[in-house]
């Protein structure tokens, strides 16, 4: 069908055009865009719209003007008898993925084996027994499922909630990552409190991966090491650990400020932030473990050490307190304690500075102080030697010549005025003995000093002596004991107590030979071989022993002047005591006694005899122990004539 031309040029042309049959197969194959309606720019605007049995194509050729009116071309073409398909309406997501899920089982169904291989094989689940991770109650349930299926379900369970449990823990765990880490939610055995309950090391163990349980471990263990270290420096163990936690102690306030300023989340990221700190504190321990067990072989460790022994020692040497009170220094009481003698220094050394510290410190009571320009312990040592000598020489020089008159018996005339007078007067008290002695000083004029005054101690007990052949008991009075006390100036220099002691028992033993020798000369003409006997002791005694061991100065002023006068004076008192203070010699003593009493006994009663050979033979006897005993042959010929 054709329109008018006049029609057309003024509205523009349109055509309608059926193809039949003929036409099919062409128009089947042509673009399905163009066939659902899509416009070619290019060309006119042509639409093909597919019915049921037929295909219409409308073209529209492309307006002259905006009102000019377009032409259309129709196309029919023939179509089967089919009812028009209408679009189906869309899906919704949850049924497409539905629907997927279906199809790959059925694909996995109906592929043949030759054609499908599976990528994973199937999981089976196996009946797994968990008896022993469960409660008894758990347990006594769990023991009643008889079933495989029934054992899976209950191993699928138990697999869920330990997989909660472990969230659970690690979750804390990592919310409370930094008060663990500062030891703070941790105990003294490595527990870590969370949420008020305690959980050990081997039950996290069980409820965290691997990976993140080992970071833990380390965690904790520094943490440890840090709340140890932290805790020492507020109770050091001794000087040295003092001096060495001072510096370790700006370690533990970085370890701190280190770790709060990371504001740490995770495990392992705190483990691997906090490594070199980590390293740094258990070095810290481990010198510190060190110190406190006294090992001071290592470098850094024995540095320390002598930094505190030295500034102990310049303080002892100023003060003579060292200002120890971990008894770590060497010098305890002005004594050397040579086990703790540090290796840089020597025995000589610290001799020194003991001598030195103490004679120093007994100086400055006095106000005397040494020079203070001298730093050098020799030139210091030369200076108080010489300061002692000045004012003391002459004290230690009276002191001694005191000791020998009248504790040695030097001055006799003193000894025989005391013998005098207590013989005269038997019944004396405390305040008359001393009297006596006071006047028997001045009439000797015993030369005095205010650093050593006389006490006596009297003896009211009477010694019971068995004679040889046990028939007789004879009652022999014992002298009385003389002391002397030392003012305190003089006890630092000698063994004050020790000293009076020693002093006491040579009086007593010299006093008792003096007493014999003075009964012998009354019974001179009944029994001169016991005279004998008494005289040539005394002349052994005093010219062998006393005499050769009278105390005497001498300064050495290179050396420990001091201690060497102080040692000099005990060695030779120590010598007296052990010859006199023998317990041959005092059988003798006591066997010589007993035989003058039975003397002037039979004397008394009108028994002359001049000799009793028993106890005669009896003190040989004991005499010849006695020079056996002291290794002196000098002694031996002095008793020769009575043998």
């Amino acid at each position: 069908m054709q329109g008018d031309d006049n029609n057309s040029g003024a509205k523009g042309t349109s055509t309608t055009q059926v193809t039949h049959g003929l036409f099919a197969d062409e128009t089947e194959t042509e673009d399905q865009s163009t066939c659902s309606g899509e416009v070619d720019a290019k060309s006119p605007q042509t639409t093909k719209r597919k019915l049921s049995g037929a295909e219409v194509t409308i073209s529209r050729e492309k307006p002259v003007s905006e009102n000019r009116s377009r032409s259309n071309v129709v196309h029919l073409r023939n179509f089967s008898n089919k009812k028009e398909t209408v679009p189906p309406e869309p899906k919704s997501k949850a049924l497409l993925l539905v629907e997927k899920l279906y199809r790959n089982l059925l694909s996995i169904k109906e592929t043949p084996q030759t054609n499908y291989t599976p990528k994973t094989k199937p999981f089976y689940a196996q009946p797994v027994d968990i008896s022993k991770l469960l409660n008894e109650t758990e347990r006594a349930a769990y023991a009643q499922i008889e079933t495989e299926e029934g054992r899976k379900l209950a191993y699928a369970l138990y697999q869920l909630r330990h997989s909660q449990e472990h969230r659970t823990v690690l979750g804390q765990i990592e919310s409370n990552i930094l008060s663990i880490a500062l030891g703070m939610s941790l105990s003294g055995s490595s527990e870590i409190y969370l949420n008020n309950k305690k959980h050990s090391m081997d039950k996290i163990k069980q409820q965290i991966p691997l990976h993140l349980f080992n970071a833990l471990k380390y965690i904790v263990q520094y943490a440890m090491i840090y709340k140890r270290v932290k805790s020492e420096t507020s109770h050091p163990q001794n000087e040295t650990h003092r001096e060495f936690l001072k510096d370790a102690s700006q370690v533990v306030s970085q370890y701190e400020t280190t770790l709060i300023s990371l504001n740490p989340t995770g495990l392992t990221e705190t483990y691997a932030s906090m490594y070199s700190s980590y390293m740094k504190m258990y070095q810290i321990d481990q010198i510190s473990k060190e110190i406190k067990t006294k090992n001071y072989k290592s470098i850094l460790v024995s540095e320390y050490h002598r930094r505190v022994i030295d500034r102990m020692t310049v303080l002892y040497l100023q003060t003579g307190d060292p200002s120890d009170q971990y008894g770590e220094y060497f010098i305890k009481n002005d004594t050397v304690d040579y086990g703790l003698i540090p290796e840089h220094m020597a025995n000589k050394e610290v001799e020194e500075i003991c001598y030195v510290g103490k004679y120093a410190q007994k100086l400055r009571y006095k106000n005397i102080h040494l020079p203070e320009q001298h730093q050098d312990l020799g030139l210091l040592k030369l200076s108080l030697n010489r300061l002692y000598y000045t004012h003391y020489h002459e004290t230690l020089t009276c002191l001694f010549d005191f000791i020998s008159d009248v504790f040695l018996f030097r001055r006799v005339d003193f000894i025989d005025f005391l013998f005098d007078e207590f013989k005269e007067n038997r019944n004396l008290n405390k305040k008359s003995l001393l009297s006596i002695i006071e006047e028997g000083i001045t009439r000797c004029k015993i030369r005095t000093t205010n650093h050593a005054s006389l006490d006596i101690q009297a003896e009211t007990n009477s010694a019971e002596y068995f004679s040889a052949d046990g028939s007789e008991r004879v009652y022999l009075e014992e002298p009385f004991s003389l002391y002397c006390r030392f003012s305190p100036d003089i006890c630092g220099l000698i063994d004050a107590a020790s000293t009076s002691h020693k002093l006491s028992l040579i009086f007593r033993v010299l006093w008792k030979i003096k007493r014999l020798e003075n009964l012998s000369i009354y019974l001179r003409s009944h029994s001169p071989r016991i005279s004998l006997v008494i005289q040539n002791l005394l002349k052994h005694l005093y010219y062998d022993t006393i005499d050769q061991n009278q105390p005497k100065l001498k300064w050495n002023f290179a050396g420990l002047a001091l201690d060497e006068i102080s040692s000099d004076f005990s060695a030779k008192i120590d010598q007296i005591i052990g010859t006199i203070k023998n317990s041959h010699l005092e059988r003798v003593l006591c066997s010589i006694e007993v035989l003058l009493v039975k003397l002037g006994r039979n004397l008394k009663s009108g028994i002359v005899s001049t000799t009793d050979d028993g106890l005669l033979s009896e003190i040989v006897a004991n005499i010849k122990e006695y020079a056996n005993d002291c290794s002196s042959s000098g002694l031996s010929t002095v008793f020769a004539p009575i043998w």
